[in-house]
């Protein structure tokens, strides 16, 4: 097996960066970026393209040019062929039969890595490779790899240099350069060195990428597929359909509220879904009419007064298989998104579809309970956004078979008139007489009687479905209300972080002079363990470095540049100020002086006078103890009599390029006196004088007589004559 040169080896170091951005693109299995991996790991080792094997097969090719010829070509006819399919049949994505080819083009590659060309082919793959994942993905995992592979980029792109001057060397001197000398180039500290180097223009790059004008549309962009089932908001929710994701730790939503750094005292809940209709086994929504809500701006609507009451929620939600969005109820207006957004008379508020990609949006809502500080009850502007009467049939159905919970809800609340004391009363009563439990068991025939006389244990949607029903039997308007708890509070980021097992399911009952309001009678949530303090603290610290990654990095805008550019021009603003008052102080300071006592103006001198003095003390010291000036220049001073040599040979450079001699910067001063054969023999002899005058006074230890450079100075004047 001969030896690769390091060209070879980052060749297959970019390789394998290809193969894993492939990998993390999310288009191809795992198994078959693992065969990649393998084989590209079997030709490393074995070097397949020098076995017997493999040099029969060239020699083979060689024999038959123009059939191997018709072979390549129908063999890319075949690959088209193939990215045609499966763009129309399979992945239905032009992008990512891309990425198939692009992988199954490499792993080919690998079989035929014969020169630079080869070499080069191969690193555009790998360029195209990385382009795509970061064209298929968010995750921030990318983030390292991409740093990986801008550094042996840069490695890559320097041998390759070297290389290809060794090569024109050899085509224009005429004599071969020994890979040993393009090896001596590639020493540890030149790897070290541009590492370091290719680090710095890595940052540098990111100062570019804030300051570059942002453009909304691009020919690769990401739409992931891969969307996260939830259940409870589709149409219809049965009757205990959200106790089957109560331990998904899948994280759903992060919510940043605004001006807010600690949870609140009072939970927030995510409104999702409202249903109405109950027919003892299911909820379902009954009603259809739906209007939009783009366009409604708070400040064109509301007061100053009205719109501090405001709760502003930056919501980044992750894609999902249903159409809802969540926010606090209840919900003014949404803004940020592309697509229609429509709101029903429930507040309900939901896309056209389902969005393929994780999306990012901005709620504004009021409070509960303050609506008639607002406007007229459940009004804005004349616009009605929640249903005004509070005896509409669809809020106080019952389904048939419900005598005896009727019975139940008078008991409970016996002796109370108001319809907030009756809603108080229930929900303390369900949460003290029953007790939560993800494994209940009820009679599926009449799952809401067994659940209220037999059971009397389940899970959030048990007790907000007795709840609703309750409140109906007496006269109290109430609907069902699934979405999400709060969640997680990450103390790093300031934002709630939202899991699936946060899903959750309450009652809205109305109230007289209140619209609206929520009422939890689930008596406790159990929340699975994350684990010990130390991983729990860490992995909020990585999501929170998630969101900064998807927030300033992924969904930077233009908007975020001109915010950038109006926080420098206020800092900016700011220094100057400083900068005034400071010389305010100074110009008074100096007043002050100016006014004081003669012993005072003398006493300040002194004290400025010791004050520079120190500081040049210490400066001198470090330099003397440090040797900071002959670190701080990098290089010998060299002498007179060594300036004297190199400017004559300088010189003699100079005249021998007048004369059609010209010394490439990789031939030696004894190589380039060899190539001068066509000079008069008196030059000739001038040059090789001069030549050896410089090697022994620039290079020599022992001192040189003066005379010698009286003698270079005469072997110049042959040379100008």
């Amino acid at each position: 097996m001969r030896r690769r040169d390091k060209l070879e080896n980052i060749t297959y170091l970019l390789i394998v960066a290809g193969i894993v951005s492939t990998y993390m693109s999310g288009r191809v299995s795992p198994l078959i970026v693992s065969i990649a991996v393998f084989i590209c790991l079997i030709n490393f080792l074995l070097d397949t393209r020098k076995t017997a094997f493999f040099r029969r097969k060239r020699r083979r090719a060689k024999r038959t040019g123009k059939k191997m010829l018709l072979l390549k070509n129908l063999f890319i006819a075949l690959l088209l062929i193939f990215l045609l399919i499966d763009t129309l049949f399979i992945s239905l994505s032009l992008l990512t039969s891309a990425i198939r080819l692009l992988l199954f083009a490499q792993v080919l590659k690998l079989f035929d890595l014969k020169d630079t060309r080869d070499l080069l082919q191969m690193k555009i793959i790998v360029f195209f490779q990385v382009l795509s994942s970061a064209a298929t993905t968010t995750n921030l995992s990318l983030l390292p790899l991409f740093g990986i592979y801008f550094v042996l980029s840069i490695w890559w792109i320097m041998l390759f240099h070297f290389r290809e001057e060794a090569k024109t060397a050899r085509e224009k001197a005429g004599y071969r350069i020994r890979p040993s000398e393009v090896r001596r180039l590639a020493t540890p500290m030149f790897f070290i060195t541009t590492g370091i180097l290719s680090l710095v223009s890595f940052f540098l790059s990111l100062i570019f990428f804030f300051i570059i004008p942002r453009v909304g549309v691009g020919l690769f962009t990401h739409e992931d597929t891969t969307q996260i089932r939830v259940s409870g908001f589709s149409e219809e929710v049965d009757f205990g359909d959200i106790g089957s994701v109560k331990l998904d730790p899948t994280i759903v939503m992060r919510v940043e509220t605004a001006g807010l750094s600690s949870p609140p005292k009072k939970p927030f809940y995510w409104k999702g879904k409202v249903f109405d209709y109950f027919d003892g086994f299911r909820w379902q929504n009954t009603y259809k009419k739906k209007k939009s809500t783009a366009g409604r701006n708070p400040s064109l609507y509301l007061s100053n007064a009205q719109r501090e009451y405001l709760i502003k929620q930056n919501i980044l939600l992750e894609s999902l298989d249903a159409r809802i969005l969540f926010a606090v109820p209840i919900v003014y207006n949404v803004e940020g998104l592309d697509s229609s957004v429509r709101i029903d008379e429930d507040g309900t508020i939901s896309l056209s579809a389902p969005p393929l990609k994780r999306i990012d949006y901005t709620a504004y809502s009021y409070p509960e309970g303050l609506t008639d500080k607002f406007y007229p009850l459940n009004t804005i502007k004349g616009r009605p956004i929640s249903p005004v009467s509070i005896t509409d049939k669809r809020y106080l159905q019952i389904p048939y078979g419900m005598n005896r919970v009727a019975k139940l809800a008078e008991d409970i609340t016996k002796g109370l008139e108001r319809p907030e004391d009756k809603a108080i009363k229930i929900e303390k009563y369900l949460k003290q007489k029953f007790t939560y439990n993800l494994n209940a068991i009820w009679d599926v025939k009449r799952p809401l009687n067994s659940f209220l006389f037999n059971v009397k244990e389940g899970y959030c949607e048990q007790f907000a479905t007795a709840m609703a029903i309750l409140l109906r039997s007496v006269g109290v308007p109430a609907r069902l209300v699934t979405g999400f708890l709060e969640g997680e509070w990450n103390r790093y980021g300031g934002y709630f972080l939202v899991r699936q097992r946060d899903a959750h399911s309450w009652v809205e009952a109305f109230l007289p002079g209140k619209g609206w309001v929520t009422f939890d009678p689930t008596p406790s949530i159990e929340t699975p363990l994350t684990g010990t303090d130390i991983f729990a603290t860490a992995a909020l610290f990585i999501d929170y470095i998630k969101l900064k990654w998807n927030r300033y990095i992924i969904r930077y805008s233009f908007e975020d540049q001109k915010m950038l550019v109006t926080k420098v021009r206020d800092k900016t603003l700011n220094l100057k100020n400083l900068s005034r008052e400071f010389l305010s102080m100074f110009k008074n300071a100096l007043l002050s002086i100016q006014s004081g006592s003669l012993v005072f103006r003398i006493f300040i001198i002194i004290a400025v006078v010791l004050i520079v003095l120190s500081v040049f003390t210490i400066v001198k010291y470090f330099e003397r103890i440090a040797g900071f000036k002959r670190a701080a220049s990098g290089r010998k001073i060299l002498s007179n009599e060594k300036r004297k040599a190199v400017r004559a040979y300088l010189s003699m450079l100079y005249l021998l390029k007048k004369k059609g001699f010209v010394k490439e910067r990789h031939i030696t001063p004894w190589e380039f006196m060899r190539t001068i054969d066509r000079l008069p023999p008196n030059e000739i002899a001038a040059v090789k004088f001069i030549t050896g005058s410089y090697y022994r006074i620039r290079f020599g230890l022992l001192p040189y007589p003066q005379r010698k450079l009286k003698e270079m100075e005469e072997a110049l004047k042959n040379l100008k004559s």
